[in-house]
């Protein structure tokens, strides 16, 4: 569409598949059952604090949300630049632009697809080669000026940011207490974000005066200290649990 289409046609397909989505949800019938539970309210510090603490007690989650905060950085920071990429080093129109931020989410679709064989395929190890696979699509973006080359590279970054982002939120959620999971969301989300403001403004400068293709290799640097990171991980008693009886 960002190719075809003018952006005023485009935003109107994209406001009437929000508004399909809308009368779906409306169309869906259920009884609603209230639940009452007898809890003594507690403060946003304490709550807070209890979350904290519980992360320190339970130090294998620092790991996951550091590997979490990688996937979600690779993302955004991909989808930001991935136009500015196309046109200023790949010197390509907008059609191509749109083929590769389409090739970038069939990365994601085929993450969904085979998210299951990956766990049980890779077990403990399961990080380390979601992350290598995100380096690897990094590495083709950041030093090639050929198309097709960066098709490849962009499907890869798709493939290995969901699997990162997918999978290992799923052995945070089993690692964790079911009371904390809302803490430990907001934790989660807490991390990814701030990553994201704090980086942003730091690579649109380095776009700026290096080129955008210079954003992707920079990420490349913690995204490989963050495989060493997964390797360390994946010797974790407790990781290595979960993971097992995933795939079992």
């Amino acid at each position: 569409m960002a190719g075809w289409l003018t952006v005023t046609s485009s935003l109107v397909v994209v406001v009437c598949l929000y508004l399909g989505a809308w009368v779906t949800v409306e169309l869906i019938s259920y009884t609603p059952i209230p639940k009452q539970e007898l809890t003594e309210p507690t403060s946003f510090i304490k709550e807070m604090k209890d979350g904290f603490t519980y992360v320190h007690t339970h130090q294998m989650l620092y790991g996951l949300f550091i590997m979490m905060m990688l996937g979600q950085l690779t993302f955004h920071t991909t989808l930001g630049f991935l136009s500015v990429y196309t046109s200023a080093h790949l010197q390509q129109s907008s059609i191509i632009y749109g083929f590769l931020d389409s090739t970038f989410s069939i990365g994601g679709i085929v993450a969904g697809l085979i998210g299951t064989w990956w766990w049980m395929k890779c077990k403990d190890r399961l990080a380390v080669w979601s992350l290598l696979i995100m380096a690897a699509g990094l590495a083709l973006v950041g030093l090639t000026s050929h198309v097709w080359v960066a098709f490849l590279g962009f499907a890869m970054i798709g493939l290995g940011t969901s699997f990162v982002r997918a999978l290992l939120q799923s052995i945070q959620q089993m690692a964790t207490d079911p009371h904390f999971h809302g803490r430990m969301s907001s934790l989660r989300m807490l991390g990814n974000q701030t990553s994201v403001v704090i980086t942003g403004p730091i690579f649109g400068i380095v776009a700026t005066s290096q080129g955008a293709y210079m954003v992707f290799l920079l990420l490349l640097f913690p995204v490989l200290l963050g495989v060493l990171w997964a390797i360390k991980q994946s010797k974790h008693p407790a990781f290595i649990e979960i993971t097992s009886q995933q795939s079992a």
